[in-house]
Order: structure tokens, then C-alpha cells, then sequence
């Protein structure tokens, strides 16, 4: 019907939805493919605020994706049009997944920079949901950097921010992140605690993402606590999960840590270099720093890569 009148703007709006909801059930292709097509109509019939929300939305596929190159390029196109168009609130969230691409792409300097201004746009325009991603992600670069008082604090921050706008992703994600925390520092029980809660709302929000990095993390704790049957049956479930969400990064550090994990502590040499090969190749497409620390440990451990 949208075609039939040449509703060319509804149609776009439509097939953004559309690209919304296949990316919700995992289907990132043919997600990117409807964000492309509304992408095509909007340039056609210029409507520069939609045009920005579809570029951000290609940056999300792309960030799953592993291809995080391109995904920054979609999101400095999409900041670019948000300062075209003064629409501060998504120039904030942009500078945030700017800030966390080039923290995964070890440019930390880079990614501070990006964080802290859009912190300080997203209270500037009282953006209390962007607010939560943005310290989320200063936390992740405080973890990066050892400083584990101030990513528990950016942690807990983003937390409240989840609990007060109702944002039950968000919050499994947080719980996982603080059971990180406590791990490293080998408060085990309190990081069950955390890893478990995390896992009870991803399952209730269908959140695979999250459910797989609960999962990771019940794996890395039960192997701090020589339970290691268990600990090979919660990477299992991890690698899994993630594999059908489509998280090329998060399945790259799983594959990478329970490969290490078959060989060093169950003796399974073959089974464990396939996971290395594998974390390698992910590494690879990503262009990713790790990338080379995963091709010495692998021919440490003797593996053909």
C-alpha cells in the first residue's frame, strides 16, 4: 500500500522497523539488507534525520559483525549528519559507539576522548539511557586499563541508570560486567551472585548477547575454582549462544579462552586448536590488536596456524 501511493517516507520508516526487528531475532543479513534498502529512499527523498538513524543502525550490524572498520565509517557519517541537523541526543550516542569501536581497536586515548564528550552532551540534553551506555562503555576502557575501582563504579553507575529507565538489557549486561569485576579480584562468590542474576534477565529478555556472556562467565569462574566439567559445559553453552546471536567478538574471546582451556587444563589438543584457529580468524577479519597475541599462544600451545 506505502508503494502503491509512493509514501516514500512511511515505506523508509517501515523498513527500518522492519530491519529492527530482524536484527532483534538475530538475522543481522537480512536486517542490513531492509536498513539498505530504507537507506536508498531516504537519499532519494532526503529526510537527513532518518538518514542518520539508518547509518547508526548499519554501524550496529556491523560492530556485531565483527567489521568494525566500516562500522565506524556508518557512525561518523551518522555523527556528521547529527551535527548537520544540531540533533544533539544521537551525536552524543555516536561519540559513544565511536568511543567503544576504538577501544576495542586499542586506540584508548581515541576512545576516552569520545566517551567523555558524549557523557557530557548526553546530561547536556538529559539523556538518561544514553548516559547509561556511554559510562558502560568508560567502564570497559577502565577495566582495559586495570583500574577496577573505577570501572566497578561506572558499572554500578550504568546499573542504577538501567534500573531507573527500565532498561533490562541493559541491566543483565551491567550484572555481567560487575561478576567480571569480582572474578578478577576473586570476590567468587559475589561474582556467581552477579553472573547468575545476569543470566535470569537475559533468558527473560531473549537477550542471547548477554546470555552468552553470562555463560562465558560462569565458565571463567567455575575454572578459578578447579570445577572444570563445569567449566567446559558453560563455555560450550557460551560459544553456542553467541554463534547463533552473532557476535564475532565475543565468540573470538570465547573460542580464544576455551581453546587455551581444553588444552592446558583437559588435555584435548586437537579439539582446543580448532577453537584457537578459529579465534585467529575472527581476530583477523577484525583487525583486531589481539589478533597476534592469539597466533603466539597458539604456536606456544603447538597448534598448526
Amino acid at each position: 500500500m506505502l508503494r502503491a501511493v509512493q509514501n516514500w517516507r512511511g515505506e523508509s520508516k517501515a523498513l527500518t522497523y522492519l530491519g529492527y526487528a530482524a536484527e532483534n531475532r538475530g538475522n543481522l543479513k537480512q536486517a542490513e539488507e531492509l536498513f539498505r534498502e530504507a537507506l536508498a529512499i531516504v537519499r532519494r527523498e532526503p529526510d537527513l534525520w532518518h538518514e542518520s538513524e539508518i547509518l547508526a543502525a548499519l554501524g550496529h550490524i556491523d560492530r556485531r559483525l565483527g567489521k568494525l572498520e566500516r562500522a565506524k565509517w556508518y557512525y561518523e557519517q551518522s555523527l556528521a549528519i547529527c551535527r548537520e541537523v544540531q540533533n544533539r541526543q544521537d551525536e552524543g550516542i555516536n561519540l559513544a559507539f565511536l568511543g567503544e569501536i576504538d577501544r576495542r581497536l586499542g586506540k584508548l586515548e581515541d576512545a576516552n576522548r569520545e566517551l567523555r564528550e558524549g557523557l557530557r552532551i548526553c546530561r547536556e540534553v538529559q539523556d538518561r539511557r544514553g548516559e547509561g551506555w556511554v559510562l558502560s562503555y568508560l567502564g570497559k576502557l577502565a577495566q582495559d586499563r586495570g583500574e577496577l575501582d573505577v570501572a566497578e563504579g561506572y558499572f554500578r553507575d550504568a546499573l542504577a541508570i538501567a534500573h531507573e529507565v527500565q532498561d533490562r538489557w541493559r541491566e543483565g549486561e551491567m550484572l555481567a560486567f560487575l561478576g567480571d569485576v569480582a572474578r578478577q579480584r576473586e570476590h567468587l562468590e559475589e561474582a556467581e551472585q552477579d553472573y547468575q542474576q545476569s543470566l535470569s534477565i537475559c533468558r527473560e529478555v531473549q537477550d542471547r548477547r548477554g546470555e552468552g556472556l553470562a555463560l562465558f562467565g560462569l565458565g571463567k569462574l567455575a575454572q578459578s575454582r578447579n570445577q572444570f566439567d563445569e567449566a567446559e559445559s558453560y563455555y560450550a553453552q557460551a560459544i553456542s549462544t553467541l554463534r547463533n546471536a552473532q557476535d564475532a567478538s565475543a565468540s573470538a574471546k570465547v573460542a580464544y579462552d576455551f581453546g587455551v582451556y581444553l588444552i592446558e587444563q583437559q588435555d584435548k589438543h586437537e579439539e582446543g586448536c580448532a577453537l584457537l584457529e578459529q579465534a585467529l580468524r575472527l581476530y583477523a577479519e577484525m583487525g583486531l590488536p589481539r589478533e597476534q597475541e592469539v597466533r603466539e599462544t597458539a604456536q606456544r600451545l603447538k597448534c598448526n596456524v
